[in-house]
């Protein structure tokens, strides 16, 4: 007699459509994310989803080898606590759950299984954990852990709560984590086979600790990684102006070798041509630009850096190179090239959408988040300032079609003594 297995649960977890409660089933077996005909039906009593019926017959295996054909898919807004997605399932009359969630939407969503602890995060926010795929109400409300985008003054409730819809359906894009670019991988291209090899530069115990930080966040994140590289360049600390600091590689001998982009770079002067008339104003910052551009693995040796405790070189594109802006620039071109100057301006990690009104702002920043998204690009909620009728933007005001300086900027024109002679003016 063969022995029994132990019976095993299936993983679950919660969600709401509209105020629809619905336990789905999270199949990672199934290659797409399926939704009951007896839910569809109950949905169809309200609007808002779009329709789609298949022209041909689709049709998908599920995790037990079985195959389940579909004539319809539906897009539907649901959440998950307080994340939200917009997210295409396909109707089957025969499904015998409510929902499946398959590995299109875990791959999509960014969710991260753990089966044996009956846990499930995603990589965007690590710190948010969902124990044992139970009814979330079961649950205290679990709040963004990071800092909300920041909305514009003298928005009334109505255009909040439109804004705030927004925002929520990007959870995976709109977070202090990084993202990775699928668009490009860059591969560093050297003018001379000549080997640089740099000394460390030497800290006192208490700024080598504060280094040695650094470089062990960076490795746990995955950004470096430990290098045999023939080249070395120096790493060095940064003061920043909240008294904390930033690593920084000294590459000077590097660039010195590197073959620069052929990338047009954004002036100062065009911002003010295509943001001067605007009434509407939302200022995204890309979360740590460069770090997001994946590198050639060739090229991975050309950025070792040397510490008195090691050498690493980064996975992704550093800071410092001579050609990061040019790559940065390269890829938002990818991005965001038939709509640059239209309603969004790019300056290197700074991106600032601009609109004429609120319904058509509100069109364009979802333009520019599902653009981010499909990149695999993240922005910092931190820093995000949406649909405001003013910016503070590269040492300038912009506000209902006037550009003034920034008073502390100006201050020192301002308090400058008044020339009385040929001399003083010189």
């Amino acid at each position: 007699m063969a022995p029994s297995l132990p019976k095993v649960d299936p993983l679950t977890i919660w969600l709401s459509i509209k105020e629809i409660k619905l336990e789905a089933l999270i199949d990672t077996g199934s290659t797409y994310s399926i939704i009951s005909g007896s839910v569809f039906k109950d949905l169809q009593k309200g609007k808002g989803f779009y329709v789609n019926s298949l022209n041909t017959r689709t049709q998908a295996m599920t995790a037990n080898g079985t195959y389940m054909n579909f004539q319809k898919q539906i897009k539907l807004h649901f959440k998950i606590l307080h994340l939200s997605w917009t997210f295409p399932f396909f109707v089957s009359d025969s499904l015998p759950v409510a929902v499946v969630l398959g590995l299109d939407f875990v791959d999509h969503s960014k969710m991260v299984i753990n089966a044996a602890q009956r846990k499930i995060t995603f990589s965007f926010d690590t710190t948010l954990i969902i124990n044992q795929f139970q009814d979330q109400s079961t649950q205290p409300n679990i709040e963004p852990t990071h800092t909300a985008p920041t909305l514009g003054e003298n928005l009334n409730t109505k255009q909040k709560h439109i804004l705030k819809n927004l925002l929520q359906q990007y959870p995976d894009t709109i977070t202090p984590c990084l993202g990775k670019t699928n668009l490009i991988s860059y591969t560093i291209r050297i003018t001379t086979n000549k080997i640089v090899r740099s000394k460390p530069f030497h800290y006192a115990p208490p700024k080598l600790k504060e280094l040695n930080s650094h470089i062990k966040d960076l490795l746990s994140k995955g950004i470096i990684r430990p290098s045999d590289s023939p080249y070395s360049s120096p790493a060095f600390l940064v003061p920043k102006k909240n008294g904390k600091s930033r690593m920084v590689v000294d590459y000077r001998l590097i660039n010195k070798m590197v073959e620069l982009e052929n990338t047009p770079m954004p002036t100062v002067e065009s911002a003010f041509q295509y943001l001067g008339k605007a009434s509407h104003f939302s200022h995204l910052d890309l979360v740590s630009a460069y770090n997001q551009i994946p590198l050639d693995e060739n090229s991975k040796k050309y950025t070792a850096f040397v510490t008195s405790t090691g050498c690493y070189e980064y996975n992704y594109l550093p800071f410092g190179l001579a050609s990061g802006g040019m790559v940065l620039a390269n890829l938002l071109d990818k991005v965001f090239g038939d709509i640059k100057f239209k309603f969004l301006f790019v300056y290197f990690d700074d991106l600032v959408v601009f609109s004429n009104s609120f319904n058509e702002h509100v069109q364009h920043l979802k333009i520019v988040l599902d653009r981010l998204r499909d990149a695999g690009l993240t922005v910092s909620p931190e820093k995000m300032v949406v649909a405001s009728p003013r910016i503070e933007f590269l040492g300038h005001i912009f506000h209902n079609g006037k550009i003034s300086l920034i008073p502390d900027r100006s201050k020192p024109i301002d308090s400058y003594p008044t020339p009385k002679n040929l001399k003083q003016l010189s």
